[in-house]
């Protein structure tokens, strides 16, 4: 019993330490966003004297976070419906609809994940400038949409697998189809990996970066993390205490999305653990 106790007290002493080392610079970076340019370096580490609010609406303003909010709610959004359509069908023909092949197709789907996304910038800025979808909007959406599918496919193929066939046949008994069986019977169970795959989706595209430099030139459709970088340049001093405030701007999004979806991906990573 002094044995459980103890391991217990321990356990949560780890992991509130690893919870401190966790939040901290979030919170330190909150702090910073907070305070005046002179009193960030005097006063580094604690709370603000003065709360100035005002760091946030410069921020905003000077960085055109409005303008760069909007592209990169546009780009994810339509990233994540395509990819959560596509793979959720796909995943259904593969798990559920029995046809040669269907495993090498999985397994070639999954070989894309190993090749350096790095190795495919120059053939996919050829055939962008071949398709007229360079320095738009599409341009990054498309290649966000095929660099997210294979783990999505993976993910909801290894869930559908493992749920009971004898569903399936007491949905064709009662006259379902198979689309109804889709989504009547499979998708609502599906949720727990379908928020999994939005929450992954969400993150690897909003913060993505290199892609979004080389293949939007114009200033008026840049995403927040390549706007975040011209934004620090513009500082001949850098200015940390608007540098953190457009930073806690851009990772509200984030945070609301994983609390949103928090107890579905837990669910989710979970049951495909076992399941696996």
């Amino acid at each position: 019993m002094k044995k459980t106790i103890s391991s217990k007290i321990s356990t949560y002493i780890v992991l509130s330490l690893f919870s401190i080392l966790t939040c901290y610079p979030l919170i330190w970076m909150l702090f910073g966003s907070l305070k005046g340019e002179s009193e960030f370096y005097t006063n580094l580490w604690f709370l603000p004297k003065k709360w100035e609010w005002l760091n946030y609406v410069e921020a905003w303003n000077t960085a055109q976070l409005g303008t760069t909010f909007k592209n990169s709610i546009f780009v994810t959004g339509f990233s994540i419906i395509i990819v959560v359509a596509i793979s959720y069908l796909a995943s259904f023909a593969i798990a559920r609809i029995p046809f040669k092949g269907s495993r090498i197709v999985l397994l070639l789907l999954l070989s894309t994940l190993m090749i350096p996304s790095q190795v495919t910038f120059i053939p996919l800025y050829q055939v962008e400038l071949f398709l007229g979808i360079y320095n738009t909007y599409w341009g990054l959406i498309l290649p966000y949409v095929s660099g997210g599918m294979p783990l999505a496919i993976f993910l909801l193929t290894i869930f559908i697998t493992a749920i009971p066939k004898e569903l399936d046949e007491a949905a064709e008994i009662d006259g379902c189809s198979q689309w109804g069986i889709l989504w009547r019977i499979i998708l609502p169970l599906t949720k727990p990996v379908l928020s999994t795959v939005i929450i992954l989706t969400f993150i690897n595209v909003w913060n993505e970066f290199f892609l979004a430099l080389v293949m939007i030139q114009d200033p008026a459709i840049r995403t927040i993390p390549v706007a975040m970088t011209y934004f620090n340049q513009m500082f001949t001093s850098t200015n940390f205490t608007q540098i953190f405030a457009a930073m806690a701007i851009t990772i509200i999004p984030v945070i609301t999305i994983y609390v949103i979806f928090q107890r579905y991906f837990i669910s989710g990573i979970a049951r495909g653990a076992i399941k696996m």
